[in-house]
């Protein structure tokens, strides 16, 4: 963490530096605001790194869209499946939660095909985005291949940083 902070440090100071390059009219050749860009960046990150935060959102996920959810019922069949997460063996910097066996929905040879079998999931993860979006306003931030599983037929969610 501290080390991560140091870098930090060190992307703001290039950011700054960035900004103040000035052409020979005295106005900024980079108008983006690398500054902005950085700090936020690196909050995100900062996110990512607490796992007490990551264990939160999972909570309530689990909540809305896990077996018993309040929002599971407004998913068609056979639902979603979230990790169960082991709470008391969890702190800042170690997350303890099941392990979903499954199969990822895209082929590791191509990206952006999804077997025909697998469209009902795909349809899923549309209805379930769209759920967060519409009636819950509670989103899972990263719903990319790697973080959407084929588990016993059903949709599994991982990644809840």
């Amino acid at each position: 963490r501290d080390l991560v902070a140091a870098d930090a440090r060190l992307l703001r100071m290039g950011a700054l530096a960035v900004e103040s390059i000035q052409g020979r009219d005295g106005q900024r050749i980079v108008k983006a605001e690398a500054v902005g860009a950085v700090d936020e960046f690196c909050s995100r990150l900062f996110e990512e790194m607490d796992f007490i935060n990551e264990a939160r959102n999972l909570e309530l996920f689990t909540a809305l869209y896990g077996k018993h959810g309040s929002a599971a019922n407004s998913l068609p069949p056979p639902g979603v499946r979230v990790p169960l997460l082991y709470k008391s063996l969890c702190s800042e910097s170690v997350l303890v939660m099941e392990w979903l066996e499954g199969t990822k929905l895209v082929s590791a040879t191509s990206a952006s095909r999804v077997a025909l079998e697998d469209l009902p999931l795909v349809e899923l993860g549309i209805r379930c985005t769209l759920s967060q979006l519409l009636e819950t306003g509670v989103m899972h931030a990263d719903p990319h291949g790697g973080n959407l599983l084929k588990v016993d037929g059903q949709l599994g969610y991982l990644d809840f940083g």
